[in-house]
């Protein structure tokens, strides 16, 4: 995803960079460059993208088209949620 969120597609991949992967690229960047401006990565041209809340057990999910899903992986969020804090 690092590559994505900086719009520097890697040219070492074995497969052309597709429309998709630019349209995916600049989602990503835009989240990044809401969150450096105003602290809050959404913004009313994207997809909203929700804290994670144990209750919730949400995470963002970057494909063809970026959506909140629920994890699978609940137990190890919620894990390093309380390390983090």
């Amino acid at each position: 995803m690092f590559f994505w969120s900086l719009q520097t597609l890697p040219s070492f991949v074995n497969r052309r960079c597709k429309s998709a992967d630019h349209k995916l690229a600049a989602v990503i960047s835009s989240y990044r460059a809401n969150f450096i401006k105003s602290g809050d990565r959404n913004g009313k041209e994207l997809p909203h993208w929700p804290a994670y809340k144990s209750s919730e057990k949400q995470v963002m999910v970057f494909d063809k088209k970026p959506e909140a899903k629920p994890t699978t992986d609940g137990a190890a969020l919620d894990f390093l949620s309380t390390q983090i804090q």
